[in-house]
């Protein structure tokens, strides 16, 4: 008798339980936020070609054309059998804009080829740039290929730096084979690739 009432009281206080326990509600509310930082997309405009003007050459001639970013040209490399003869030399320039308040890395390649409306090319190589003004040749930033940043600008302070380019042609070996207008754009050419970033 006395397990049999044990047992009884002990089923009896289970159920109890088990009743008020399923009669309390129990809640509890959480909050996840949210967040994206926007940027405006950056833009980069090509203005003047990189223009080296007029240059006489004769049959034998070496050397280097050199354009500086402030537009000025002169020649070197132990030029030989060249004039510069006027024309409209001007530096490249590009202008870029974005956010205004950013860090964004400038690379650029350091060579590229021009070709002619025959079959010659001409190689321009060391190309350089300057950041909102032109620089005399050799003074300027020089260009590392599109992997290695050359320089890193900051938007807040400049919201749309202007960038200037020369570099120099490389007429050594009688590499001008005629009388033509070599161009980056010609058949065989290839122009200088600039790549902005934001950091």
């Amino acid at each position: 008798m006395y397990n049999s009432f044990k047992i009884t009281a002990i089923i009896a206080t289970a159920c109890a339980m088990s009743f008020v326990g399923a009669g309390v509600a129990h809640a509890i509310d959480v909050q996840v936020n949210a967040s994206v930082n926007m940027k405006a997309v950056i833009s980069a405009t090509a203005g003047q070609d990189m223009n080296f003007g007029n240059v006489n050459f004769e049959p034998n001639h070496s050397g280097e054309i050199r354009l500086a970013t402030n537009g000025s040209v002169q020649l070197g490399g132990g030029a030989s059998g060249l004039t510069l003869d006027g024309g409209s030399p001007t530096a490249g320039d590009v202008t870029i804009s974005g956010d205004g308040q950013s860090n964004i890395e400038i690379s650029c390649e350091s060579n590229g080829v021009l070709g002619s409306n025959g079959s010659g090319t001409l190689n321009l190589q060391d190309v350089q740039f300057s950041v909102d003004s032109g620089r005399s040749y050799g003074a300027a930033t020089n260009c590392s290929g599109l992997s290695s940043p050359a320089a890193v600008l900051d938007l807040a302070s400049n919201n749309a730096p202007k960038l200037f380019f020369g570099g120099a042609l490389n007429v050594s070996g009688n590499a001008i084979s005629a009388s033509d207008q070599y161009s980056t754009a010609n058949a065989g050419g290839d122009p200088v690739t600039v790549r902005v970033v934001y950091q």
